[in-house]
């Protein structure tokens, strides 16, 4: 998977381009991690987890992120706060 989508807008999985967020702030992917706390679900013939993708914003370092289902959906965001706890 290169992108994911979250509120109709697709943001690319790429360590090394910067985007820019509806903010004005360039980020880049940092992190993504599965949610290990939660069963894998069989989908498509394979295992698939819940999983956080965190980015981080190249002029002050804080991070943001998503957390998305089994389905890849869109489930809720994640502050620099919420980062933290999970990291």
């Amino acid at each position: 998977m290169d992108s994911i989508t979250v509120k109709n807008i697709k943001i690319n999985l790429d360590i090394i381009n910067p985007q820019t967020s509806t903010l004005g702030r360039e980020f880049v992917l940092s992190q993504i991690k599965l949610d290990v706390s939660k069963a894998p679900k069989y989908i498509d013939k394979m295992y698939r987890h819940c999983t956080w993708y965190i980015f981080k914003y190249l002029d002050d370092g804080s991070e943001f992120g998503f957390y998305m289902d089994h389905y890849d959906k869109f489930e809720y965001k994640l502050t620099d706060a919420d980062v933290k706890k999970i990291n």
